[in-house]
């Protein structure tokens, strides 16, 4: 079975990432902070890790800098999902080492144009 680690200190998030994830058959982990996070990536063979961006201990950013530096973690892809959702967020997130950076679910797209009136 596949293993994915998610880690997120807001427990709803958590909760409804999980859910999706596991929907899919994947096995998945969670933690609620990077540094319990650190120690769950250490103790499974993972095919994804999804982080968000701020939590009490260390950040996202942090721990996939932390990730990265050993190479059992060099093809590992990792995934942040986060409300920080602006150019700079995007860039620290790459240059961190995440291999992309997705807004919650909760966010809001941007309006364009051509976007559906019942949708708005």
């Amino acid at each position: 079975m596949t293993n994915i680690l998610v880690i997120d200190d807001d427990p709803i998030y958590l909760q409804m990432i999980s859910k999706a994830l596991e929907a899919t058959q994947w096995l998945v982990h969670t933690a609620d902070n990077g540094v319990h996070g650190l120690a769950l990536a250490r103790m499974h063979k993972l095919a994804l890790i999804v982080t968000d961006v701020v939590m009490p201990d260390i950040s996202g950013y942090e721990l996939s800098r932390q990730l990265r530096r050993d190479p059992e973690f060099a093809h590992t892809p990792i995934l942040v999902l986060t409300a920080q959702s602006t150019l700079q967020d995007k860039l620290q997130s790459f240059e961190s080492g995440a291999d992309d950076h997705r807004s919650h679910f909760g966010t809001p797209a941007p309006r364009c144009p051509r976007q559906p009136a019942a949708t708005r």
